[in-house]
This record gives C-alpha cells, sequence and structure tokens, in this order.
C-alpha cells in the first residue's frame, strides 16, 4: 500500500477513480473542487467547480465517466452535476430541475456512462427520494418519482444509481431495500 499525502488536510476525496492515463481522480466531499493526482510523482492539482448556490454547503459526492473519457460529479447542496472536459480542463454545470431546486435538495450522483446512447444523463435527489434526467443538447431535466409523491410520508433513500449500456437506469432505496429499474425510453 502506498499513501499520498494532499496539500491541505481539509481535502475530503470521497469517490476515487484511475483514469485511462493512470491518473488519479477524486471528488471532495467538503470544498468545491476537484482533485486528480500523478500517482507517479505525487502531484495533486485541484480545479475550482462554480458555485450554483451561494451560501448553502459545498462539495462533491459520485463520481462518473462518460465514453468520451470526461468525469461527471454530484455537486450536493449546489443542486447540479458538473461535467469536467479533461483535455479543456473546463467544467459545465448542469442543474436539475426548479420544482426540486429547494433548501433540501441533494444531488449526490450523475449516471453518464451511457450518456451517448441518448445524450441524457441520470442523478437522483436526496432530499426528495427522485431521480431526474437532464438532456445534455437542451440542459432540460426531467423528473422521475419511483416511489410516488414526494410528500407522501413514506421514507426512501435513492443512494446509488447505475446505467446499463441502454442508459436505462438501476437504483438503490437503501432505507427500504429496494432495487429498481427506470426504462430510459417509456420512463416507466
Amino acid at each position: 500500500i502506498t499513501e499520498y499525502d494532499l496539500p491541505r488536510r481539509t481535502i475530503q476525496p470521497h469517490d476515487v477513480i484511475l483514469d485511462d492515463r493512470g491518473i488519479v481522480w477524486y471528488s471532495n466531499f467538503g470544498e468545491q473542487a476537484i482533485g486528480k493526482m500523478d500517482p507517479k510523482t505525487g502531484k495533486v492539482t485541484e480545479f475550482q467547480i462554480p458555485i450554483t448556490k451561494p451560501g448553502f454547503p459545498t462539495g462533491e459526492l459520485g463520481l462518473d465517466v462518460d465514453k468520451a473519457g470526461n468525469l461527471w460529479f454530484g455537486m450536493m447542496y449546489q443542486a447540479g452535476i458538473a461535467k469536467f472536459d479533461r483535455k479543456t480542463e473546463r467544467f459545465q454545470v448542469f442543474a436539475i430541475p426548479q420544482d426540486f431546486n429547494r433548501d433540501m435538495t441533494q444531488i449526490n450522483m450523475p449516471a453518464a456512462r451511457s450518456s451517448h446512447v441518448d445524450g441524457k444523463v441520470w442523478t437522483q435527489n436526496n432530499g426528495f427520494a427522485v431521480v431526474h434526467r437532464i438532456d445534455l443538447a437542451t440542459g432540460k431535466g426531467e423528473t422521475f418519482k419511483p416511489f410516488g409523491d414526494p410528500k407522501d410520508g413514506e421514507n426512501h433513500n435513492i443512494y446509488d444509481i447505475i446505467a446499463d449500456s441502454r442508459n436505462n437506469l438501476y437504483f438503490t432505496d437503501f432505507v427500504n431495500e429496494h432495487i429498481g429499474r427506470i426504462d430510459a425510453k417509456t420512463g416507466e
């Protein structure tokens, strides 16, 4: 096991992946930045993600890679997902539908791996136990309510989401031990 020091004690790596070039990438749970580290040299480079909701907590959760090698992060209380283009080192931020952008909104995980199929990226919203799908061409989002009206009082927590090769979404509800699926074509 090799341990690497990060430049500040406040960095909180949450999700970590190794890219196709052997570079380590991580989401930062407590700060509005992502990081990359070269494991050969230990050099860490950080990239600041734009703030979209000033005054709300910062940090990322979830980390996915699309077919082109772009990195995707859930922006938690900043109420969106961010795409990081490794070539240009620039971010593109996608907001969730405004109806679900409230104080309790928490966007943790993107599922971008199969977004090339239909040009859409999935994400979940822990604040409402719903799933959003964002059209990358228009930036418009749609919302799926696998457990009905989020105000019904039943407690659900959609945590992990994964898209299959057809961009159908699979998700877990770890409060009630459910596994669900949303059909990408029908929305069922």
